[in-house]
């Protein structure tokens, strides 16, 4: 297996590759690096020990401070403990057989505060999964209608880059809505979509449903593909991406398979680390101690160190592919911000 090219190792979730070099991938994450390079630099960085110093851009008179707001989600399991432990010879640990109950996060970070916090109000819900919960996030339930903001409001965001984590995907928001008044125990269909086929037929287009491979340069392989090049499908904004911009700031999405890009996920990465070291397998405690889990990399009090650090290397990542660097290239120009090799044991690193 190693003469193949095959590695025995733990199936580490970090970089992705498969997916990486398609063309249409390649092609967007190059533009969206380059996207953001030009915010960088009207963006704040950090410096110091423990990242505690901040330095200003250098702005023209045209110009304004963005700050980076980003998105993200996680799912946080009741049985989800420890993996390595000290066990005496001969001794096994019997754990449970299913992940347990779960708890999802859904969170706002940015780098300056690391999780915002304001009279009380914190940028991050923690709701249970599934529609049958009252707390649930669902579509149906977000509020997209603008809204006066006054004085009174614990937090406004200004000048910002919203970045919504995950690739494009079209958004609707349309509901299937009980009316009390209505006689009968069936509900009422406010709107109905006319389906892909009748659109493509208003447009003299014939073709096959799907054709469950990868998508043809002329997009005429099936009508899911066919009907997603049409400019005005193309070009359509999703709900969330048409407030954002309304309300004045930035809107990005991440490129597809590019996780890396986005410093949240290592947020979530540590405070898993802490949640698992300390599994008692009770959901109760999970839901007691989640929010202490969450607060351990993004501390409440003092500057947010460990999430300055995920944010700089997040930017190590973009800076390369803006230069056109594949996923593997990109993975290696890391390693020289954060591996150490030695020639011999107790010896000076080849990087000091």
């Amino acid at each position: 297996m190693r003469a193949w090219g095959y590695v025995h190792r733990k199936n580490n979730q970090d970089v992705y590759y498969d997916g990486h070099e398609r063309q249409d991938v390649v092609q967007y994450c190059h533009a969206w690096a380059m996207r953001m390079m030009g915010y960088k630099q009207c963006m704040s960085d950090f410096t110091g020990e423990d990242e505690e110093i901040e330095v200003t851009p250098l702005l023209l008179e045209n110009q304004k401070k963005l700050v980076m707001v980003t998105h993200g989600e996680s799912t946080f399991y009741a049985h989800d403990g420890k993996v390595d432990m000290w066990l005496e010879e001969g001794e096994s640990h019997i754990r449970k057989k299913d992940q347990g109950r779960s708890l999802m996060v859904s969170k706002f970070q940015c780098a300056c505060h690391g999780t915002m916090r304001v009279k009380g109000w914190v940028s991050r819900r923690i709701f249970n999964v599934g529609t049958a919960y009252d707390d649930a996030l669902v579509a149906t339930r977000m509020v997209l209608k603008p809204k006066i903001v006054s004085e009174n409001d614990m937090f406004i965001f200004k000048d910002t880059t919203f970045l919504r984590d995950g690739h494009i995907i079209s958004q609707s928001f349309y509901e299937t809505v009980f009316e009390a008044g209505r006689k009968g125990k069936g509900p009422v269909e406010k709107r109905q979509f006319v389906g892909i086929q009748q659109i493509l037929q208003e447009r003299g287009l014939r073709w096959r449903m799907d054709c469950n491979g990868e998508e043809a340069e002329n997009h005429c392989c099936c009508a899911r593909h066919l009907l997603a090049s049409q400019p005005d499908f193309s070009e359509q904004k999703t709900a969330i991406q048409e407030v954002v911009e309304e309300a004045g700031h930035i809107f990005e999405l991440y490129p597809k398979f590019h996780c890396e890009c986005n410093w949240i996920e290592r947020y979530w990465g540590a405070a898993k680390r802490v949640a698992r070291l300390n599994c008692d397998y009770s959901f109760k405690s999970l839901e007691k101690n989640l929010p202490s889990f969450l607060d351990s990399a993004s501390p409440v009090a003092g500057s947010p160190s460990i999430i300055r650090r995920f944010y700089k290397k997040t930017w190590r990542y973009i800076e390369a592919y803006s230069k056109f660097l594949d996923a593997k290239d990109a993975d290696a120009e890391m390693k020289k911000f954060t591996s150490r090799i030695s020639k011999s044991h107790r010896s000076i690193g080849i990087h000091d």
